[in-house]
């Protein structure tokens, strides 16, 4: 009896590592993809600030870079920066566009303050 309880603990443990392995190898091959694609976008980064022509805006480059991302993903997708962000809080602060309404909380009360 204790030798049947000794193999399947064995065995439980042999299986558990296998498959904790199978995982682990699958979660740093993805990690490593990643690293060797920042690598590449890296160095891709440096030759067009050494090589390009003329002087390159590199925040401009890399909002433009995030902005593809995010459209290889979802075509409805965009990033916004710093100022870009502020200005579209600023446009619909209060306002919910598509109901034509314009929102204000009194007394803690959301309010209908324009229609």
């Amino acid at each position: 009896m204790k030798n049947k309880l000794f193999i399947t603990g064995v065995l439980v443990v042999l299986i558990s590592s296998t498959i904790g392995g199978i995982v682990a190898s699958k979660v740093l091959t993805n990690d490593q993809v990643v690293s060797d694609q920042m690598k590449n976008y890296t160095s891709l980064m440096a030759a067009i600030e050494d090589n390009y022509v003329e002087k390159v805006n590199t925040q401009k480059v890399v909002v433009g870079s995030i902005n593809g991302l995010l459209r290889a993903l979802d075509p409805h997708s965009n990033f916004l920066d710093e100022e870009a962000f502020s200005s579209l809080q600023e446009e619909q602060h209060g306002s919910f566009y598509g109901l034509g309404i314009t929102i204000q909380s009194i007394n803690g009360i959301l309010t209908v303050i324009s229609p």
